[in-house]
């Protein structure tokens, strides 16, 4: 295949891979939302809900600024919950 033929493809192709990520991108982090209101983590759940947000009115430039900060909270949330269950399982 030619190189002009690929930018080709990749130019009529690009805003359907777009769209298809932030609306992935929206289901991820609305997921990862509730997930942690219903055990409890609401400053977590709050944040993701804010990034969903952003997805959703495709706000690019705030889920490139928070998502690596969603990212750390979510290992440390994971983190702790790892640690409390090693705990609850020696009670």
């Amino acid at each position: 295949m030619h190189p002009e033929e690929l930018e080709a493809i990749l130019e009529k192709n690009l805003p359907k891979v777009l769209v298809d990520y932030e609306k992935n991108y929206r289901i991820q982090v609305h997921a990862l939302k509730s997930t942690s209101l219903i055990i409890g983590a609401l400053k977590f759940s709050e944040f993701a809900k804010k990034l969903e947000i952003a997805a959703k009115e495709e706000n690019i430039n705030y889920i490139e600024e928070n998502h690596e900060e969603l990212m750390k909270s979510y290992k440390k949330l994971h983190n702790e919950i790892g640690e409390w269950l090693k705990i609850s399982r020696n009670i």
